[in-house]
């Protein structure tokens, strides 16, 4: 009991465990986003939020495409990200804190295009938290590695959304490990000017 309330107390970022060799990046969902996730890395400066679609259709396809996203582990970031546990948003990744950004984009993109038997080329959303969770325990070891790359941990929203899992490749394939923490939540939604606050009434107006 004592265990599991120790674990329900622990914050996403201390389940994440960063340590000053890695950093920590997300790859999102921008159909499942409101923008927020992908906007607040460009305001702070960063440019290393890229659309893994290429090509001239690219900036239309911006509203559905998914993004990579350095993230700062000391902003609240993470927080955000808690406000949209359990819409499959997307994922969280950890990754070698010398890692370059170009090689890691093309890795990722080399995983998001993926071939049929036939050879038709389609699009692996390994991203939406749904299909990762039914396909990696289905992995062999090589798929696994194929799969992670220079990846070292894998972030992911449980089915139910009250946990996450890390996944990491293992000596049999992947691993999923399921953690309870304690998720942070979005400040309460004010009042809109000129109404009255949940609980009051309005004014007579007549008065």
């Amino acid at each position: 009991m004592a265990e599991e309330t120790a674990q329900s107390e622990r914050t996403l970022q201390g389940l994440i465990d960063l340590t000053a060799e890695e950093r920590l990046c997300a790859v999102v969902d921008a159909c499942k986003d409101d923008g927020a996730l992908t906007a607040q890395p460009r305001d702070e400066g960063k440019k290393d939020v890229r659309t893994l679609f290429q090509g001239p259709m690219a900036p239309r396809l911006g509203h559905v495409a998914p993004y990579v996203v350095p993230i700062d582990p000391e902003s609240d970031y993470l927080e955000k990200w808690q406000w949209r546990w359990g819409t499959s948003a997307g994922i969280l990744i950890v990754v070698p804190a010398n890692v370059d950004m170009d090689a890691l984009w093309a890795h990722l993109r080399a995983i998001f295009v993926a071939e049929d038997e036939a050879g038709t080329e389609y699009f692996f959303r390994y991203y939406d938290p749904r299909v990762l969770r039914v396909y990696l325990p289905t992995c062999t070891v090589e798929e696994a590695a194929e799969l992670f790359g220079p990846i070292r941990r894998m972030i992911v929203e449980s089915a139910e959304g009250d946990a996450a899992l890390i996944c990491s490749p293992g000596v049999d394939g992947a691993l999923l490990d399921e953690h309870a923490f304690a998720r942070a939540q979005p400040p309460a939604e004010e009042s809109e000017p000129g109404e009255p606050a949940e609980g009051e009434e309005a004014a007579d107006e007549t008065a």
